[in-house]
């Protein structure tokens, strides 16, 4: 991993100097603590008068600090009671003699520590990012700044995501089911996105309701319990094996994704072979959104799932290039909705097709070729799928055209 260097230290003697001026041998270590708790409890104590920094100086019977604000009245107070307040709090954190003498920044908007600073706090109060860094950006160049870099990293925009506590989700579920059932009557078989059963279990910690990994599955799979009693379906992302009696249908089984040819040589549909007549499902996420007729949309078929596209009312442009967004139906203009409801009404009539199969298991997957392959199913249902833009031949001689199926 290399050597990690503070960037603060490659400054010194240079454009910064020692933020803690001492020499101590013997008593190195406790000196340090100190001037971390120090520094620790003044920064918090006055995070709202802008501290740019703290330096503090030791003797042998005495300790200074000098504390860089961009609100000098804030930290002295009227009077200066406030400061007074402050030396005897800090004066309990060492047991040496104790001076403290206030710094004013006087252009806290060159101040690159303020400025961060600065930018939290708006962002902590839903200010847009870009018009925080931008206004900082200004009020730099406009104090005489030659340049200015800021560089804002995390969720940002909007992008905030949270996982409430499984047990705090089962009470909700207990409590409001029932009744977005007797509001929505016409709703039939939730589909939960990103969460239960496509994510792993996670413990919790909190004091007040402590869980396991063990427990976390037991209170999804109460929550997919609800889910069939109140709207007769249960439908979730992800194919953990604790929630396949729970579930009526799976989306995204992980599997053959255009990433994983580059780590192994040959897909074994595995959990098709196992779970194929017990629980409906789609196969991986490159499957999603496939228009009928694509190398995607024959994989699916090919181990056995049914079609799944996701179509929008409103739909929002950035979202075109994004993964699998750019295929989803939406509607956009009469040219585009012929086109797609073409396609909706191949996909129903392909799962009409294969509805025989969906009640059976898989008994046997076979390979022909690169292109070529069948799947057989415990019902005597086989199913040839050429992924392939020529026609191809079955064992028994029948032709399969060009990226399509047959069913015999």
């Amino acid at each position: 991993m290399g050597q990690k260097v503070n960037p603060h230290g490659l400054r010194v003697g240079v454009i910064k100097d020692w933020d803690s001026k001492w020499y101590a041998d013997a008593d190195f270590s406790d000196n340090l603590v100190e001037d971390y708790n120090i520094r620790k409890f003044i920064k918090k104590r006055l995070y709202s008068a802008g501290i740019s920094k703290i330096e503090i100086e030791r003797a042998s019977d005495r300790v200074k600090i000098y504390i860089y604000t961009a609100k000098p009245g804030v930290v002295i107070g009227k009077g200066g009671a406030d400061i007074e307040k402050l030396k005897a709090d800090v004066q309990k954190l060492t047991d040496k003699k104790l001076v403290v003498d206030i710094k004013e920044v006087k252009r806290p908007d060159n101040d690159a520590q303020l400025v961060a600073e600065n930018i939290a706090q708006q962002l902590e109060n839903r200010i847009s990012f870009r018009r925080a860094m931008k206004r900082s950006v200004q009020s730099a160049m406009r104090q005489g700044a030659e340049g200015v870099r800021i560089n804002c990293g995390g969720r940002l925009g909007g992008g905030q995501a949270y996982q409430i506590c499984p047990s705090k989700a089962e009470k909700y579920a207990k409590a409001n089911f029932a009744e977005i059932k007797k509001r929505l009557p016409q709703l039939s078989g939730p589909y939960f996105v990103d969460v239960m059963s496509i994510i792993a279990m996670r413990k919790c910690d909190h004091p007040s309701h402590p869980i396991t990994r063990r427990e976390n599955c037991q209170y999804y799979r109460s929550i997919l319990h609800l889910t069939q009693e109140n709207f007769g379906l249960s439908m979730s992302e992800g194919s953990r094996d604790w929630a396949i009696d729970r579930l009526d249908r799976a989306f995204l089984i992980f599997g053959k994704t255009k990433n994983t040819l580059a780590f192994c040589d040959e897909h074994i549909p595995f959990f098709q072979m196992v779970y194929h007549g017990i629980i409906l499902y789609n196969n991986g996420r490159c499957h999603v959104n496939a228009m009928a007729g694509s190398v995607g949309y024959l994989e699916n078929i090919r181990w056995g799932g049914l079609p799944l596209v996701y179509f929008h009312h409103l739909f929002n442009p950035e979202w075109v290039g994004a993964a699998g967004w750019a295929n989803d139906l939406r509607f956009d203009s009469p040219e585009k909705l012929a086109k797609d409801v073409a396609v909706i009404k191949q996909m129903s009539n392909d799962a009409q097709a294969l509805r025989s199969t969906q009640q059976a298991f898989l008994d046997d997957y076979i390979d022909y070729n690169e292109n070529l392959s069948e799947t057989v199913y415990s019902n005597g249902v086989h199913v040839w799928v050429n992924r392939g833009g020529k026609a191809e031949k079955t064992s028994d001689g029948r032709s399969v055209a060009p990226y399509s199926f047959l069913i015999q």
